[in-house]
């Protein structure tokens, strides 16, 4: 948190956390890219020795180019396919993030930019569920609202997030009196590492695979017949 905007908010200790993952691009059909992430974590025994590989599947994330519509985060637990104008987006990419059961978390618009520095994608603003560091811990605010920022580096890529932390009222919407508690910003360093044996996590990936794919498309379904869906 970098700014707290309620006085009798207490201050948040800043959170930190690493792990180690392999990301696979399960679908690459040129103009739609899937990202899956799997955690493949070895903890130190109080021997010294390393333990079996640990291998957690872990998030999502879709990415297609002049998207017709986006499954959009509105609060209470509910997602809505949001249709894109033609003229809203071409040129962009949407990106669709998914939580470990393949169920929506958000999704959002934006452009790529390019310089001889860097490739920036920045994303319009959108609504997120609480992230789980804070659902469980957090009830007096409802929604992350804010922008995603990827970079891509010569060994990984580089995400920011700005956030603000809203407040909403029995009817969904943006409270009258203090809506933003705080804003909160977020960096996750995605780096390449070496001598690493990620295969655990290929193993896990080919032999689960099928399974997730009739998930997502039973999830699909769902979106479909009804515009979205509440959890």
């Amino acid at each position: 948190e970098v700014a707290r905007y309620d006085p009798a908010l207490k201050p948040d200790s800043p959170y930190q956390s690493w792990g180690t993952e392999i990301v696979f691009i399960s679908e690459d059909r040129g103009d739609f890219i899937a990202l899956q992430h799997i955690l493949v974590m070895r903890i130190l025994q109080q021997d010294g020795s390393e333990s079996e590989a640990l291998v957690i599947r872990h998030w999502r994330q879709e990415w297609h180019y002049q998207a017709c519509a986006v499954l959009e985060y509105r609060g209470s637990h509910a997602w809505a396919l949001r249709k894109i104008p033609d003229d809203q987006r071409r040129g962009k990419w949407a990106q669709s993030v998914y939580q470990v059961d393949d169920s929506p978390r958000y999704g959002a618009l934006g452009r790529w930019q390019h310089s001889d520095s860097f490739s920036s994608w920045i994303s319009d603003e959108t609504w997120r569920p609480l992230p789980r560091r804070e659902w469980s811990v957090r009830g007096d605010y409802q929604v992350l609202a804010g922008t995603n920022r990827h970079t891509v580096m010569p060994a990984g890529w580089i995400q920011e997030e700005n956030n603000l932390k809203l407040a909403l009222d029995g009817a969904g919407k943006a409270r009258e009196v203090m809506p933003y508690l705080a804003r909160e910003y977020g960096v996750a360093r995605y780096e390449r590492i070496r001598n690493y044996d990620f295969s655990p996590g290929r193993d896990y990936f080919d032999k689960t695979e099928p399974f997730w794919r009739e998930v997502r498309a039973a999830w699909n379904r769902v979106f479909k017949s009804n515009g979205g869906v509440r959890l």
